[in-house]
């Protein structure tokens, strides 16, 4: 009985383990059919041997991504634009321009610009973008990156140094004309265009060709100008007078005749008389009277010795104690003799120089009643006495007043002891 029960328990355990061991096959089976992808392999170089091709073999690790044969790379972005910063589309022969890009999107993988000029005669390129002018012309100036190609067109021009005209300095009565003419240096110039215009018409208007025609008396400005330079002339309309002692009746006719003057102008209007004017007057030998307030200066052209010492027509008269005080030139040199005529002076007045380095004053002769010929520039003083003189004469007052008054004290001191005895 015994027998029969244990031969069943054995086979019944056999029968269990043979189950456990087909359920263990299987299991591991399907274990190499589907590795893990919790596993890293490892990539190994195999060799194949006889005639087979090499072969890569992952060993596993726990815990690590799986690794292929083929690494992975980024995906290149490619170059949509070349963007440009506002530039002037003109420049100068000898000139420079600085073209300022940048790479569209901004992560694009190519961010490096090359320049290019396609025409190196005219312009030249540097690999900052700073473009050159070499000649007069037009070139193409070509942007590139990662394959996008941006070009610009840009003009190099002759810049206009000096434009000369014939006239800095038109003397005409009311109704005559001028032909300003002007001319561009270098001559080369690329703009040829010349404006001519007036600041006051009414006294002289100008033409687009440069006809200069007199109004009203006085003085205005031409100005001669394109857009690289400009140059001026100084218009003077002298007046018409019926001559002196031309009395007339009914029935007569007047005769306008010209009445000779010498130019004429104000200091508010010129209140510098420039190497221009100055050089004008020398080689005309005309005479130039400038009017200001309380006083007339009168240039002639025969008395200037060197016309480009311009001249401050502002004399800054003022009221001292003193006397009338006045500064010529500002110290600095005259062009030449220079006549001075002051309103409102007595015969008893002279004007004196004031010596900065003696600390003196030096009397002036006059030419006649309130004028005098000047050749040094300075301080003045009108005066009916010496400004040193009077010093002087103050010191001595002053030195005598402290003697009275010393005197007055030791008189004093000595006599007082009688006083009270």
């Amino acid at each position: 009985m015994k027998s029969d029960m244990m031969r069943k328990m054995k086979r019944i355990i056999s029968l269990f383990m043979t189950f456990m061991l087909f359920v263990v096959t299987i299991s591991f089976s399907y274990a190499i059919e589907s590795p893990d992808p919790s596993f890293v392999q490892d990539e190994v170089f195999v060799d194949g041997g006889d005639g087979e091709s090499p072969r890569t073999e992952l060993n596993g690790e726990e815990g690590n991504d799986l690794l292929t044969d083929e690494p992975e790379y980024p995906t290149a972005i490619a170059v949509e634009n070349i963007e440009l910063d506002a530039y002037e589309e003109t420049l100068y022969v000898g000139g420079t321009l600085s073209l300022t890009a940048r790479v569209l999107p901004a992560d694009a993988t190519e961010q490096t610009i090359e320049y290019k000029s396609l025409n190196e005669a005219v312009a030249t390129v540097s690999s900052t973008g700073t473009v050159t002018g070499i000649s007069a012309g037009s070139v193409t100036i070509q942007l590139s990156a990662g394959g996008y190609v941006k070009t610009i067109d840009l003009k190099v021009e002759v810049k206009t140094s000096q434009i000369k005209i014939n006239s800095i300095f038109i003397v005409l009565k009311p109704g005559e004309t001028f032909q300003l003419c002007a001319e561009m240096y270098p001559s080369d110039a690329t703009d040829k265009n010349i404006n001519f215009s007036s600041l006051d018409p009414n006294i002289a208007s100008v033409s687009s060709s440069g006809l200069v025609t007199a109004g009203d008396y006085g003085t205005t400005t031409i100005t001669v100008s394109n857009k690289d330079c400009i140059a001026s002339a100084t218009v003077v309309v002298n007046q018409r007078t019926v001559a002196d002692g031309d009395d007339t009746t009914d029935g007569d006719i007047a005769i306008e005749t010209e009445k000779v003057y010498p130019l004429a102008v104000t200091a508010k209007e010129f209140p510098q008389i420039d190497s221009n004017m100055l050089k004008y007057l020398y080689e005309t030998k005309q005479t130039l009277t400038v009017s200001g307030e309380g006083y007339e200066l009168i240039i002639s052209g025969d008395q200037i010795k060197n016309y480009n010492n311009e001249l401050i027509t502002d004399l800054g008269l003022h009221s001292t104690d003193d006397g009338l005080s006045l500064v010529l030139n500002d110290g600095e040199s005259l062009c030449g003799k220079i006549v001075l005529k002051l309103e409102n002076t007595t015969a008893a007045e002279q004007l004196y120089l004031y010596n900065p380095d003696k600390d003196t004053y030096q009397e002036i002769r006059r030419d006649g009643e309130g004028q005098w010929s000047l050749t040094s520039a300075g301080t003045y003083m009108l005066s009916e006495q010496n400004p040193h003189e009077m010093g002087i004469v103050w010191w001595w007052m002053g030195v005598g007043g402290v003697a009275i008054f010393a005197c007055t004290v030791i008189y004093i001191f000595i006599k007082k002891q009688y006083w009270f005895w």
